[in-house]
């Protein structure tokens, strides 16, 4: 059976390598969004990996051409084994962005 580590950069990509050897199973872009970030941890249950997604717009608030409030928070299940997104959800919807307000994910059971 092979072991694997599970974890996320903060630039958006999950990864998974071989505990024993340390060679990349796989990699995964888990959103696009310029200032999209992951700031929290990633969790496997049940064949998935949940990773979190957060926005880092305070970050280029100063910049005169950046479309304020476009970023948005979430979670992407991707499957353990190939890093294939399985699912991805937004805590808002692309009709319901409203500046000023932040969200955070999470997952129960």
């Amino acid at each position: 059976m092979l072991s694997r580590i599970l974890a996320a950069l903060i630039a958006c990509t999950a990864f998974a390598v071989d505990a024993q050897t340390g060679r990349q199973l796989w990699k995964t872009r888990v959103d696009e969004h310029v200032v999209a970030r992951i700031t929290g941890g990633v969790k496997y249950y049940d064949g998935r990996v949940f990773v979190p997604l957060s926005g880092s717009e305070e970050f280029v608030s100063g910049n005169a051409n950046y479309p304020c409030c476009t970023a948005r928070g979430g979670v992407v299940a991707l499957n353990a084994n190939t890093g294939a997104v399985i699912w991805k959800a937004y805590n808002v919807d692309d009709k319901h962005l409203v500046m000023g307000i932040y969200f955070t994910s999470f997952v129960t059971q």
